[in-house]
């Protein structure tokens, strides 16, 4: 037990250094991470915040927003993680710019008010199990948007099952891929990837260590911190929502 504990906290650094992380990354995941980045507006120079970016796959699925001369800052408490960002988007064609910064959510901000036209924040608040701690994150969210800016920020719903990401994820890459290689996803990768990540996260939003989403309590504490609640809806095979909002 103890073993598999080890494993459970150091899932995401030993993932990040060994690119472990992204190899296991379930299909429904990086559909969620589409969702959330099809939100991104391509306008021209736009200043985006990636809050508790993780290992930046975020920035693979940006595709038209780089052409506009997109200026991405990118945060996150595992300072591998933001190395594997920086690789990535050292890769893209257009080799954009990309500025890190290690730091915990509930740290000193780097940033300065009213700076970013959207701030995205892909499965990281849920971690901040205090609501007071996540109301804290959201006002500062509000703050560094500009006026009209938005808040695309996706968080596990209270419907969240392990399984059935898996299952979603198995599912939606059938036919699209080669046969040897879907079966190695999903005999292989995708057990390892229940073994030692969903499996866990499942266990933590149970027992209340980190927090499952209700639409009416997202909806709410988003509210609370000043933003303008646009859109909900569940992604990630109906085990966490996606929710647009915007700066007054």
């Amino acid at each position: 037990m103890k073993v598999f504990e080890t494993l459970f906290r150091g899932y995401w650094q030993f993932g990040f250094k060994t690119r472990l992380y992204d190899g296991l990354c379930p299909q429904a995941y990086h559909d969620s991470l589409k969702a959330a980045a099809d939100q991104v507006a391509p306008v021209e120079d736009s200043a985006v915040l990636d809050l508790g970016c993780g290992s930046g796959l975020l920035v693979n699925h940006l595709g038209a927003s780089w052409n506009g001369g997109l200026k991405y800052v990118g945060t996150d408490i595992l300072p591998s993680g933001l190395q594997q960002l920086r690789q990535k988007a050292s890769l893209l064609p257009s080799f954009p710019p990309v500025r890190t910064y290690q730091a915990d959510m509930l740290a000193e901000w780097p940033l300065k008010a009213e700076a970013f036209d959207c701030v995205v924040a892909h499965f990281s608040v849920y971690t901040l199990a205090r609501a007071e701690d996540r109301m804290q994150v959201y006002r500062r969210i509000a703050g560094v948007l500009k006026a009209g800016g938005r808040a695309i920020i996706s968080n596990p719903s209270d419907t969240y099952n392990a399984h059935r990401i898996i299952k979603q994820s198995v599912r939606s890459q059938k036919g699209k891929m080669p046969l040897l290689e879907h079966r190695v996803k999903r005999f292989l990768f995708y057990p390892l990837t229940l073994l030692l990540g969903l499996r866990h996260i499942q266990h933590q939003l149970e027992a209340g260590v980190w927090h499952a989403y209700n639409r009416d309590d997202f909806r709410g504490e988003i509210e609370s911190a000043g933003l303008s609640v646009e859109e909900i809806k569940p992604v990630y095979a109906d085990s966490g929502y996606l929710l647009v909002a915007r700066k007054p």
